[in-house]
């Protein structure tokens, strides 16, 4: 399955399944997180978006919102779009698997079903670098909503 457009509506669109991306850029910046909890995401979010947009890069109307996380510091990676070059704050996945799952309601869900999708990937032989949450900003409002799920980066 290869990905067309950056807004996915229907998460049984994506659920369980392969897309690939190519040349899709990625505006970086790192977020505090305490045990893999983020805090202030959805400050950073802004940020974020600002920083891109005064850089000038161009954000697409549904972007793609990634957030990695980690022990102390993750990274919010916010979809440009438009003429990009690597480097600085900007990562482009060219030709990058991408594997997708839902995310569940509870912390405790998204950890099972983290585990779940590395599990089967593992089984399948596929390989990954990182686990992304994969956020979605509805139009209709200034907030982050984590309607989309998780992601694994294909190696």
């Amino acid at each position: 399955m290869s990905d067309s457009s950056s807004s996915i509506q229907d998460q049984s669109d994506w659920d369980n399944k392969e897309l690939i991306w190519d040349r899709k850029a990625f505006y970086v910046i790192k977020t505090p997180t305490i045990f893999d909890l983020p805090v202030g995401l959805e400050q950073n979010i802004k940020k974020a978006f600002r920083l891109a947009r005064e850089e000038g890069y161009q954000i697409p109307s549904h972007p793609i919102i990634l957030m990695r996380s980690g022990l102390f510091y993750g990274e919010v990676l916010v979809e440009i779009s438009g003429i990009v070059t690597p480097g600085g704050n900007i990562r482009i996945f060219n030709d990058v698997s991408v594997y997708t799952t839902r995310p569940g309601k509870s912390r405790k869900e998204l950890k099972k079903n983290a585990r779940k999708l590395l599990r089967k990937l593992r089984k399948e032989g596929k390989k990954f670098t990182h686990i992304y949450y994969w956020y979605q900003m509805p139009s209709y409002c200034n907030k982050s909503t984590l309607q989309i799920g998780l992601l694994a980066l294909g190696a």
